[in-house]
């Protein structure tokens, strides 16, 4: 047809033309498709965890893939606090994680990202932008962009060293680039989020340690890989800190939490380092030991960690020393699960308590019948207030110049229905360690002040007869405690003058009541007495800043005042003391009438003991009352 004519060459144009668009149409339509594919793999592997190893991996060499490209990355920056940067590259299919430390160079990348508009750039070394990012790693040519999370960038990503017959990246590649960032942006922050929520989930907030959840299953791991390895060295150490309510009481709650973290962090460097430590709630901690060796090698980390507390904690500018009772239980050649290694450990911890605190104690089966039989006391205990097992005996306070009564002690005593009378001794620690005392105190109190006030009205000569009753610290310590001493006051009408409340001296050392309480209780009016004074070996400087009104000389020195020079000068050192700070003087545990004789000459006018009047019912009392008020009317007719 050319060669006939050649003007018809348009014929042939037309089909050729609609070939190259034809093709050119398909190529767009393949490339698209291929885009579109490549966006929803990416999209699945973003879908799994993208800090994992395997998945950055797996998502770099798709990078690579697409993208033509020899070298992909992705540098993660660390969480608020943190210092290093995590890297992942893919390098001819070579992939490697490293941690970056944060330094002037990262900080350099990001800084042409600070704009929050700016998306990703295409790099070459024929173009003078941020050259450094192609240098540093040895590159021709890139695309580079910010990951980004609520405007606040979260790390950058990198692919690099185009391969191909493409010279390099173009303006399609790289708004492909800028949607795969947009992608892995969620991704990375969705998976930042799920494992700060584990991280949450298994580890406690205040001090990152991890939790009851997280150590209750290392626990059962532990056992279980014991008894398949027939290994028996597992050892569980339950650590309660002594009198932490003190320091939440005294400093405040700030203050306990800063000890906490401290206590945590302490605990951490004296162990190894794949040793469990782990803060069960509270002021309670746990170790697990693997591999321990035994029960003398657990009674050498015990006392490690004994020792280490001691050392004195600084709190809000000043120092502070701390005490923890231990227990340790070791899982031997019989099964045990983790719940029954743990409580074999707080039954040992809670023997340490009785003892004294501040030590450790390893479970032995015996301790197990020990705790049986207090779990049964305690379950007696509180119901023998409803039951009215527990009753008051009274011991006379006598004027030592003519004996009459001044006043009395209330003593509580528990007449159990199996175990018969039973001493304070064998009840009241229990009571105090398990809070019962609280609310055995007051029933003592009410018992009391009804009491002693029944007697004022039937005997007005004795209208002034004084009752003194014991508390214990745990009474002190409880909020309500003071409201209720008012209540008792009101409702039995007793003259507040007339009741004296008593503190072993021991506990106002150890820092007892907060001295704000004290002053509450001597606003009602009542009086405060140190019971047992001179046992304690008090500080003179905390006793002259004590309301208090009267001493108790403590048994021990009365019993060899009258033959033992050393014991009397002890007496007349605390007679002293009680005229210098001008405080009544009550003598404890009179039984000889030598005693009493030195106790007037050193100059005590009150004392208590087997010589005058052993603990008596109220019947007994009222008995001593009639006699002094014959005697005191004989002697007015004989007058």
């Amino acid at each position: 047809m050319l060669w006939r004519d050649v003007h018809q060459l348009w014929l042939l144009l037309a089909p050729v033309a609609s070939l190259i668009a034809g093709y050119a149409a398909y190529g767009s339509e393949r490339q698209r498709h291929q885009r579109m594919q490549h966006l929803y793999e990416s999209s699945e592997l973003l879908q799994r965890t993208p800090t994992d190893g395997a998945t950055a991996s797996a998502l770099l060499a798709q990078l690579c893939r697409v993208f033509q490209a020899e070298v992909a990355e992705v540098t993660l920056l660390p969480p608020h606090g943190g210092r290093n940067a995590l890297s992942s590259v893919m390098r001819r299919d070579h992939f490697a994680e490293t941690d970056r430390r944060v330094d002037i160079s990262l900080l350099d990348e990001l800084v042409h990202f600070a704009a929050e508009e700016q998306r990703g750039v295409r790099l070459s070394t024929r173009e003078s932008t941020m050259p450094a990012v192609l240098s540093s790693r040895h590159l021709k040519d890139a695309m580079f962009i910010a990951l980004r999370s609520e405007s606040r960038i979260i790390g950058t990503m990198l692919v690099g060293n185009r391969l191909g017959d493409l010279e390099t990246f173009n303006a399609e590649d790289l708004t492909l680039f800028e949607t795969l960032a947009g992608q892995a942006s969620v991704a990375f922050e969705n998976g930042r989020l799920e494992d700060r929520l584990k991280h949450q989930a298994f580890h406690d907030p205040l001090t990152n340690l991890p939790n009851r959840t997280l150590f209750s299953d290392r626990l059962a791991h532990a056992l279980t890989r014991r008894t398949a390895a027939g290994d028996g060295g597992v050892a569980l150490l339950f650590i309660d800190l002594d009198d932490f309510k003190m320091v939440n009481d005294e400093l405040g709650h700030a203050a306990g939490d800063q000890l906490l973290r401290a206590v945590g962090e302490r605990l951490v460097t004296v162990l190894r380092p794949f040793d469990t430590t782990a803060r069960l709630g509270g002021d309670e901690f746990a170790v697990l030991v693997e591999d321990a060796g035994g029960p003398s090698a657990a009674a050498r980390i015990a006392e490690r960690i004994v020792e280490s507390l001691r050392e004195p904690f600084l709190l809000q500018g000043r120092e502070l020393t701390m005490h923890a009772s231990i227990g340790v239980a070791l899982a031997g050649d019989e099964p045990v699960d983790g719940e029954e290694l743990l409580r074999r450990a707080d039954i040992a911890m809670y023997r340490v308590k009785q003892r004294g605190k501040g030590a450790f104690e390893i479970y032995q089966s015996s301790m197990q019948e020990v705790m049986v039989r207090r779990l049964e006391l305690r379950t007696d205990l509180e119901r023998a207030v409803q039951r009215g097992e527990l009753f008051l005996r009274y011991q006379p306070i006598v004027a030592l110049d003519d004996e009459h009564m001044v006043g009395v002690e209330a003593l509580v005593r528990w007449q159990h229905p199996q175990r018969g009378a039973m001493p304070p001794n064998d009840f009241i620690p229990l009571a105090e360690e398990t809070g019962l005392i609280v609310g055995l105190g007051i029933h003592v109190l009410e018992v009391a002040c009804h009491q002693v006030r029944a007697w004022h009205l039937a005997y007005p000569h004795h209208a002034d007869l004084g009752m003194s009753v014991n508390l214990s610290p745990r009474q002190l310590q409880d909020d309500g405690f003071v409201i209720q001493v008012a209540r008792v006051l009101r409702e039995t009408g007793l003259e507040p003058h007339l009741l004296t409340l008593e503190i072993t001296e021991s506990f106002m050392v150890d820092g007892g009541p907060p001295t704000g309480r004290l002053n509450e209780l001597k606003a009602l009016g009542v009086r405060l007495s140190i019971d047992d004074f001179g046992t304690g070996y008090s500080s003179l400087s905390a006793l002259q800043h004590l309301p208090v009104d009267a001493l108790k000389i403590a048994k021990p020195f009365v019993d060899g005042i009258a033959l033992d020079p050393q014991k009397r000068a002890f007496a007349q050192a605390i007679v002293r003391l009680g005229r210098t700070l001008r405080l009544e003087l009550v003598a404890e545990g009179v039984e000889r009438p030598e005693q009493r004789d030195q106790l007037l000459e050193l100059g005590c006018h009150m004392a208590q003991g087997y010589f005058f009047a052993r603990p008596m019912d109220a019947d007994g009392v009222e008995r001593l009352l009639r006699t002094e008020v014959r005697e005191r009317f004989a002697g007015g007719v004989a007058s």
